[in-house]
């Protein structure tokens, strides 16, 4: 709970910089011709470079939850079930963390 309420604060930090940047922009007017076309620009490339880290932190969450899942239900196999498919308890989360190996 606490890393979603720290994205949380994250993202309302980051929108109310971007809010009072726009609107000290828009209120003073451009200084220069142009600049406003190049402020929208970096805006864009700085939005786009946000949205591809949070989409990895988001991966990334959702593959550690999976491999919690993973681990979970493989605990709850019996010794002899775990046998079946060829592992032991100790080899259950070396596994599900590095399964090339």
């Amino acid at each position: 709970m606490s890393k979603v309420y720290l994205a949380t604060v994250a993202a309302v930090v980051v929108t109310t910089s971007l809010a009072s940047n726009i609107l000290v922009v828009g209120t003073r007017g451009s200084v220069r011709p142009g600049l406003a076309g190049r402020i929208r620009a970096a805006m864009r490339r700085w939005l786009r470079r946000f949205k591809y880290v949070v989409d990895a932190w988001v991966a990334a969450m959702i593959a550690s939850r999976h491999r919690q899942a993973v681990i979970y239900a493989l605990h709850l196999l019996s010794d002899r079930e775990l046998r079946d498919i060829g592992l032991d308890r100790g080899s259950i989360s070396h596994l599900v963390q590095h399964p090339e190996q």
